[in-house]
């Protein structure tokens, strides 16, 4: 009976040891995974990520018409033209006319705008992460500043895209905090 209690804390004793080694060897193979429960979490992972055609394109577009929509008391001609989703189209024109009841015009400017990451959430649609540099104004109906002073800040905004019949639209847009 002692040689087989004798017998068995040895091949536990193996049996542990195994595993640590292969839990060991699975996390240094596997490290991208293991790593944060390691080293912690990174707050802002940036990816390197590989822009799909046309996404930089349509995003630069989106922007400047959103920048005429705007200065321009929402001039349909520019919203019309914006390559967004009818609920993205919606909103929009929903802003403008809260806008527009207050006597407000914003003018703004886009500063900067830099793609962070991109995931493929989809067969034909990916997730945009953007950090994006505004300088802001408002203005009355007759065009005259509220503050001479604009201000400017910085901003992330998460942009769900689809490519539709070739070209992307965004289908949905959030600032990401």
């Amino acid at each position: 009976m002692a040689g087989a209690r004798a017998g068995m804390r040895y091949f536990i004793a193996i049996l542990l040891g195994a595993t640590v080694v292969f839990m060991v060897f699975s996390i240094t193979q596997e490290w991208t995974i293991f790593e944060p429960f390691f080293l912690g979490q990174n707050e802002n992972p940036v990816e390197e990520a590989v822009v799909p055609t046309g996404i930089e394109e349509t995003l630069k577009k989106m922007n400047t018409l959103l920048v005429h929509l705007y200065r321009y008391k929402g001039d349909i001609r520019f919203l019309d033209r914006m390559p967004i989703s009818g609920n993205v189209r919606q909103s929009l024109a929903e802003d403008l006319a809260y806008l527009e009841s207050a006597g407000v015009i914003q003018d703004m400017e886009l500063m900067s705008c830099s793609i962070e990451s991109v995931r493929q959430v989809g067969k034909q649609t990916v997730t945009v992460l953007t950090l994006e540099s505004w300088r802001l104004l408002y203005r009355d109906p007759k065009g005259r500043p509220f503050d001479p002073k604009p201000r400017t800040f910085d901003i992330q905004w998460r942009y769900l895209m689809k490519k539709n019949g070739g070209a992307w639209e965004v289908v949905a847009m959030e600032p990401a905090i």
